[in-house]
């Protein structure tokens, strides 16, 4: 840590609460004497199916979160929902850091491909492609409906891993082609 401490850094940013990376991240704020920024990207507890497990799991988020509030961070969050969310631990989020891209620097990377001809998608089909997590906790489900196409970087069986999740989606991904193109 000496090599990057001898740097001259002016801000230490920490992605979220609760890994042990951003207690270090942290700390290292302190030894350098200046506050850190931390960007809370979560709009609720962390969860691992449910049960018992998530139960422990919420728990180590509100002890870790409280070793996070001592640091002081200036706090922000992603989205208004993680902005809420931090309200939950007593934390109020100083604003919100968009996630965002350089469009044009997107557009000049771009492969080109003609994903509405290669998939025969009228310009009346929405279309949509991630490369996120496709879970409800994302905000998919207002995405996710007929006549929606979404395009995304996954194998086939973890496609298939997500039709128990139909459910939970209240159909949509029931009525929804998923495409892969992994």
């Amino acid at each position: 840590m000496s090599y990057v401490r001898d740097k001259g850094i002016d801000y230490v940013v920490v992605n979220t609460r609760f890994y042990l990376h951003s207690l270090i991240g942290l700390k290292f704020a302190r030894q350098l004497g200046v506050r850190p920024v931390l960007v809370e990207h979560g709009s609720a507890h962390l969860t691992m199916g449910g049960g018992a497990i998530d139960r422990i799991v919420a728990a180590y988020e509100h002890a870790v979160t409280r070793l996070v509030k001592r640091a002081n961070p200036a706090v922000y969050a992603v989205s208004s929902a993680g902005c809420r969310w931090l309200r939950h631990f007593d934390i109020e989020a100083l604003g919100v850091l968009n996630n965002s891209i350089d469009a044009d620097l997107f557009r000049s990377m771009s492969s080109g491909r003609d994903f509405r001809g290669e998939l025969g998608l009228g310009e009346s089909t929405l279309l949509v492609s991630s490369i996120g997590r496709l879970v409800p906790e994302k905000g998919v489900t207002c995405i996710l409906r007929p006549r929606v196409r979404c395009v995304t970087p996954m194998s086939a069986s973890c496609l298939r891993a997500m039709v128990p999740c139909a459910p939970r989606w209240k159909g949509a991904a029931a009525r929804t082609s998923l495409t892969s193109d992994a």
